[in-house]
């Protein structure tokens, strides 16, 4: 094959120059910028790559949830939220793989604003695309609200129900938007594609914006909640000397890598690379992140030194049980053996040959020693 030699002319750009092609009608020449052609090209290839990362990270982390979870655990909500989760990003990202190649991403429709022909089956993707991330962003947020619920119904009344009533109201703000959103971008961008007035495209910008910063703001108070509510509980058990690695760390740790991490990413996409197109995977972090946390903590204490029930059991004493947490969470069991008391600080701690461990417990406590007793919190 013959090479041509060209005489490069360095004050002309050909990437960024204009060229003709005709219309729809075979008569009307219709200039076309290349620079919008080359972008059309870097954002379907950009597109398509997150896509990849969308199927193949939610299949890997679905799998392992399978895998992981113990089979009386599978029928909690929560499980079943983030496992729903993951599969509408798999969903997602097969849909998107379909739209990026379909009638929409052509740069010859788009420069000619030319949408005859057979156009349902992009429609229908790109509809369905649309439905899929509102019911993604809804089951997150479902998620996110129980989640914060459960690790706080050991608070006071008031501020539990406070926290409670803010969570859930950030996250119909945040399900409404999305909602209208998908209602506007159905009706002005795909069921009237190539007729969107200026107007209506700036009302789309700034309803997306608001929709940016609702989700923002809800995922930031949930992780200060996760945060504080958890940085305090461990404060509270190192002050009585329980210093060694527990459950209660773990989740503190992986509550901070869940809730911090995915809301850095957020504010990166939103505001710091905005011409890279990061904001559609902001959902699948954040389904991504919401599941580690149980499973990594689940693995790391199956290695934890606890009180175990075979060699001591804890009677409570009368009226215990109505100051437990469990029972503010709509619960009757209390569960103490997930503690962060290690093994052999329970020798002494054993019961007396001849005494039973209620009457060892009651003179503890006319001895002027404070018994501490530690509930657990489990996403059931």
């Amino acid at each position: 094959m013959a090479t041509f030699e060209w005489h490069v002319n360095k004050t002309f750009d050909p990437f960024t120059q204009n060229f003709t092609v005709l219309g729809p009608d075979g008569v009307t020449p219709v200039q076309v910028s290349m620079s919008l052609v080359r972008s059309l090209q870097s954002l379907i290839t950009a597109d398509a790559i997150y896509s990849g990362i969308m199927i193949g990270s939610a299949v890997f982390l679905l799998l392992a949830l399978l895998l992981i979870t113990k089979p009386d655990k599978r029928r909690s909500l929560i499980f079943i939220l983030n496992a729903v989760a993951l599969v509408l990003v798999i969903t997602r990202g097969i849909v998107s793989s379909v739209v990026f190649s379909g009638t929409f991403y052509n740069w010859y429709r788009l420069q000619t604003y030319y949408y005859g022909g057979d156009i349902a089956p992009a429609q229908a993707a790109s509809f369905a695309g649309e439905l899929i991330d509102f019911m993604l962003v809804s089951t997150l947020e479902l998620s996110m609200v129980l989640q914060v619920r459960i690790v706080c119904c050991t608070l006071d009344a008031v501020w539990r129900n406070t926290i409670n009533i803010i969570n859930i109201a950030m996250a119909l703000a945040e399900v409404g938007t999305r909602f209208a959103l998908m209602i506007l971008v159905t009706d002005w961008n795909i069921l009237h594609v190539g007729q969107e007035t200026e107007q209506q495209f700036r009302l789309l910008g700034k309803l997306g914006q608001a929709t940016d910063i609702v989700f923002v703001v809800n995922i930031a108070i949930a992780a200060i909640i996760f945060c504080a509510k958890l940085g305090l509980a461990i404060r509270s058990r190192r002050s009585m000397g329980m210093t060694k690695f527990g459950p209660m760390q773990i989740i503190f740790i992986m509550a901070c890598q869940t809730m911090l991490t995915p809301l850095i990413f957020i504010l990166v996409a939103l505001y710091g690379y905005k011409n890279h197109n990061l904001q559609i995977m902001i959902p699948t972090i954040i389904a991504l992140s919401l599941p580690l946390s149980a499973m990594w903590a689940t693995v790391k204490t199956d290695h934890v030194h606890i009180a175990n029930p075979r060699h001591y059991m804890r009677a409570l004493p009368g009226g215990a049980a109505d100051l437990s947490g469990a029972k503010a969470c709509g619960t009757a069991t209390t569960d103490t053996t997930d503690t962060l008391i290690d093994s052999e600080d329970t020798a002494s701690l054993s019961t007396p040959k001849g005494k039973s461990t209620r009457d060892v417990e009651m003179q503890k406590l006319k001895g002027g020693v404070h018994v501490d007793r530690t509930y657990s919190v489990r996403c059931d």
